[in-house]
């Protein structure tokens, strides 16, 4: 029994001699299980699922006696992966024996997410990590089968953990339905990027060369272009000396008209304007970013060194994995911002500063120094509250960034995140004060990054680069390999479809047909130019893709020699394109 988050939990015996749960809250008791025949009872409740696809994940919320947990595991055993959600370490401290429990309920389907937990299981998650296993389970194949629901009598007991239980999901959903607009909207320009950009890889530095530099009590001060950075902005003079000053790009032509050199400035988008660095003074300043940002930012500022800190780009990385160098692939939210963000999460900063990080429309004003801006009078407004407890209005991507930083807030209680806005939405997590009192706690660093970036070295050595621009030049000799063994493939299945048709029977017959075939698939499939390709498909073929090889297969040789032939059509003209794209860079 115990009275953490204002319950107690008791067990008695159902009449069938089964132990059961009792729940006190708020002056009610709640009977978790069916005082009669509660096996039965999770049965009948667990048959309701049985029905869901093929490759559903099914999220409920309340894990309990592991009653209902066992009945729906049995239920749905091998075709869905279950996730329970458990909010009250009562609940879990009440049930004996809780590790052979789990083992015993468990299978690789299975996941517990806890308040705590006994010892190492890699199927047992913290709270916290939720959002992650989220990420990890939620893919374009099955973001469409997501189905949650919550075991009886939990909702009416944990009525805020559910709703934020719901929150979580339905961000992650609408996320990654956000991820494929973006891919189709940007995504064949985040290519030509990727490709454009490795020109700039031989002379460029590494983020993780500036992980740990950071004395341990200096702060990052991250700028963003909201209209309440014109409240503050002059404090963040103060700032130089004490703090890493990262601004957003939307952010760096207002700075440097109040006379504010930032130390780093952030890009990310694929399709960034250029009007936003026509400024002759960024020309200089370190630009931190991904291999997917416009390349022509680049070639715009010369003797600004070039930042890769982040990527999913397995190519890139690799080239700088074979100089002793990782790029991780950053956590971002969607925007520069949150980039920015985890960027300084991931070089130590145990002490970050949001400035201008409104989040809200103010006045219909969406950015500092850019007066009032028309917006789509039919884009949807979510209600937010503010930081001085009023409402507030916010557009769906920046409702979509809020979550996103609330939910890393959360995700990262050791750091110390102050919300130096002065107006906005309010953002969960934070400490909300002025940027002049944020600013006094802290006392003069030391650190000169400026000095810093003069003598740290850049990712590849002379001999290094070398090699780097070999390996980009024989990419090209690679793509154009493909291209014939993709045409090759098209081919072996026309000829396999012509043996169908002539009424071929037997494994021998098509055995030197499929083994080719397997051949060419193994070719593309090791390749490490394969991810520009993949992400091309992304961007402009991916239904029609994907959909050759989902849901049922193929039953006869004859439907799978013609998606074979659709695949390799498809292939065959994306790495055209990509290969055009190569062959451009590379005059």
């Amino acid at each position: 029994m115990g009275d953490l988050m204002g319950i107690s939990v008791n067990t008695i015996s159902a009449k069938d001699g089964t132990e059961i749960l009792e729940i006190q809250s708020n002056g009610k008791v709640y009977r978790m299980n069916s005082a009669y025949r509660p096996h039965a009872e999770a049965e009948k409740f667990a048959v309701q699922y049985q029905g869901l696809e093929e490759g559903s994940v099914l999220l409920v919320f309340g894990y309990g006696n592991g009653i209902f947990p066992r009945a729906l595991m049995k239920a749905c055993s091998g075709h869905m992966k279950i996730i329970f959600y458990e909010p009250s370490t009562e609940i879990l401290h009440c049930i004996k024996n809780i590790d052979e429990e789990l083992q015993q309920i468990f299978s690789e389907k299975g996941y517990l997410v806890a308040p705590e937990k006994r010892k190492d299981d890699k199927r047992v998650y913290l709270t916290g990590q939720f959002p992650k296993l989220l990420e990890q389970l939620v893919t374009y194949s099955n973001y469409n089968k997501i189905v949650y629901t919550a075991l009886p009598k939990y909702r009416d007991i944990f009525p805020e953990e559910y709703k934020h239980f719901q929150e979580l999901i339905a961000y992650r959903i609408n996320k990654f339905k956000s991820n494929i607009a973006t891919a189709k909207r940007m995504g064949h320009d985040a290519v030509v990027n990727n490709i454009r950009n490795l020109r700039r890889i031989p002379e460029s530095y590494c983020g993780d060369s500036f992980a740990g530099i950071f004395p341990e009590d200096m702060p990052a001060v991250i700028v963003s272009a909201g209209p309440s950075l014109e409240k503050n902005v002059q404090d963040l003079k103060r700032a130089k000396g004490k703090a890493l000053i990262v601004c957003t790009d939307s952010a760096i032509k207002y700075l440097l008209r109040q006379n504010i050199m930032p130390d780093l400035l952030v890009t990310v988008d694929p399709l960034k304007p250029l009007y936003l660095f026509d400024d002759e003074q960024i020309d200089g300043i370190p630009i931190v970013g991904s291999p997917d940002m416009n390349y022509r930012i680049l070639e715009k500022l010369p003797h600004s060194k070039a930042i890769f800190a982040s990527s999913e780009n397995t190519y890139v990385q690799q080239l700088y994995r074979e100089a002793g160098h990782n790029v991780e692939r950053l956590e971002s939210g969607g925007s520069v911002a949150t980039l920015a963000f985890s960027l300084c999460r991931y070089w130590g900063f145990s002490h970050i500063i949001l400035v201008g990080q409104d989040l809200a429309l103010a006045d219909r004003q969406r950015y500092a120094g850019r007066g009032v801006l028309p917006y789509d009078e039919g884009c949807v407004l979510l209600e937010v509250e503010d930081i001085y407890g009023e409402t507030a209005y916010a557009p769906k991507d920046y409702y979509s960034y809020l979550k996103w930083f609330e939910q890393a807030i959360a995700a990262h209680p050791e750091v110390r995140v102050i919300d130096a806005t002065e107006g906005g939405a309010k953002i969960a997590g934070t400490e909300i004060m002025t940027l002049q009192e944020a600013l006094s706690e802290y006392e003069e660093s030391g650190f000169d990054f400026g000095e810093y970036m003069k003598t740290v070295k850049p990712a590849f050595s002379d001999t290094e680069k070398e090699e780097v621009n070999r390996q980009i030049r024989e990419s090209r000799n690679r793509l154009s390999l493909l291209l014939k063994k993709l045409q090759e493939g098209i081919a072996l299945s026309e000829r396999g479809l012509a043996l169908c048709r002539q009424g071929g029977n037997g494994q021998q017959l098509f055995q030197p047909v499929d083994a080719q075939i397997q051949e060419i698939c193994e070719y593309y499939n090791g390749l490490e130019e394969s991810f520009f390709v993949q992400r091309e498909i992304d961007a402009t073929c991916l239904e029609e893709f994907a959909g050759l090889f989902e849901g049922e297969k193929a039953e006869t040789k004859g439907e799978q020699y013609a998606n074979l032939l659709k695949y390799f059509k498809i292939l065959r003209n994306v790495v055209r394109e990509v290969y055009n794209m190569w062959d451009e860079q590379d005059k």
